[in-house]
């Protein structure tokens, strides 16, 4: 707790910090919780995970005056399951501050329910660029007390196409708010754009982490990936994990075929409407599927620290893709498992990955497979055994006194108990 008591924060921000049971601030934080305090401009390269949500949060409301009832931090987030899970740190770090009121603005709610929480005076507004521009397009919502904006994941932005969206904001802001921009990777696209509305920004790289991410690439042709994918998720029980496909039509087709082998598996793909897709992201939570096969933009913004294996059945369209997708495992100090295929012809055209990951994988075969089984199978046997509680005994004996072989009889009984077992190939 004394690590954070060193920043000037807000006492109730501190005790928010102290009931979470925080005492050293991550990297991310110690670099940039000084500057944002002192109002600062900031570009930050760090992947999720790394406690940056709290490296914006924790000084932005210390910052807010609560007597002036309009918006004075607004955050921006790519898609709805961002914004909610930023707004939802908010809330947490902001517990114990009094009459402080906070608004997530994004699509697929109500609009009176949000112009009724604006008119309130939400001192913080997270929401996503579009609809934050529709409440500025209505006369809902106004920035001329804003002190400070955050763009929260701005290499997503840029390939989501929404910058143009989140220059009309930039726009409207008064020339005095800190702008605070955040970034897994720095493409060059958005350069420009740092330079045109960030004002001497303080520059903050966190390295990443790779210790924290087990990199594996499968060298794999197209025909063998899914046989490969079963393997892997039945040997290392892998119990959450999000599989990456290129396209919508395969999301739903991978899930069925995964069915077939008795894996629960569920499809997150950009055509559903948000509240299966909430549904969806519910169940792996809850334990009630184990993978989610999603695309791209399908995945982006979520933060499900439970996920131990990511697996890209497609590649990535390039170098950033990778790194967003392989960070929604490794969370929160977790160590991650990535596993991308990949066939030769794709190798070529992709040197980045093979260097980038190092280490190869072999897939499970035939013969591994089948021990895997039997070791699980011998086990659960043995432990029924030692524990004596079997309730078949006299069906047995029966036989037994019938002339069966008390061997091959236990051999039949496996193989009933085993029928249900997924066949290979």
């Amino acid at each position: 707790m004394s690590n954070f008591k060193k920043f000037a924060l807000l006492p109730a921000v501190l005790k928010s910090i102290k009931v979470k049971g925080y005492e050293n601030p991550s990297t991310v934080q110690l670099k940039t919780i000084p500057w944002l305090l002192e109002g600062r401009d900031l570009l930050g390269k760090a992947q999720t995970g790394t406690g940056k949500t709290a490296a914006f949060a924790l000084p932005l409301l210390t910052r807010i005056d609560i007597n002036i009832k309009h918006t004075q931090v607004l955050v921006l987030a790519p898609t709805r399951e961002l914004a909610q899970q930023v707004s939802l740190n908010f809330i947490r770090y902001g517990k114990y501050v009094k009459n402080i009121e906070l608004i997530t603005i994004c699509g697929g709610q109500e609009y009176r329910d949000q112009v009724r929480g604006l008119n309130k005076g939400a001192h913080i507004v997270v929401g996503t660029p579009g609809r934050v521009i529709d409440h500025l397009t209505r006369g809902s919502m106004n920035l001329k007390h804003l002190k400070a904006l955050v763009l929260d994941e701005a290499d997503e932005m840029l390939r989501m196409g929404f910058i143009e969206d989140v220059e009309i904001i930039l726009k409207k802001m008064p020339i005095t708010t800190q702008r605070v921009f955040f970034s897994a990777t720095v493409p060059f696209e958005i350069e420009p754009i740092v330079n045109r509305y960030l004002v001497n920004p303080v520059k903050i790289h966190i390295e990443y982490k790779k210790v924290t991410i087990i990199q594996r690439l499968c060298k794999i042709e197209n025909n063998a990936k899914f046989e490969a994918l079963a393997r892997i998720i039945e040997i290392y029980k892998i119990d959450a994990a999000i599989v990456f496909v290129r396209t919508r039509a395969y999301c739903s087709k991978l899930v069925e075929k995964l069915t077939t082998r008795s894996i629960s598996a569920a499809a997150l793909s950009g055509d559903l409407n948000q509240k299966l897709r909430d549904r969806t992201v519910s169940r792996l939570k809850l334990g009630k599927v184990n993978i989610l096969v999603a695309t791209d933009i399908a995945a982006r913004g979520l933060d499900l620290p439970s996920i131990t294996h990511v697996i890209n059945y497609d590649i990535p369209n390039d170098k950033e893709a990778y790194i967003h997708r392989i960070g929604r495992t490794g969370r929160a100090g977790r160590t991650g498992i990535a596993i991308t295929f990949v066939n030769r012809s794709e190798l070529r055209k992709i040197k980045w990955l093979e260097k980038a990951i190092g280490q190869k994988m072999e897939i499970p075969n035939e013969k591994a497979l089948i021990n895997h089984r039997d070791r699980i199978f011998k086990n659960r046997a043995t432990a029924i055994l030692a524990s004596r509680n079997y309730n078949q005994r006299d069906l047995v004996q029966e036989l037994v006194d019938k002339g069966f072989n008390p061997i091959e009889l236990a051999a039949v009984f496996a193989h009933l108990a085993r029928e249900k077992e997924a066949k290979i190939g």
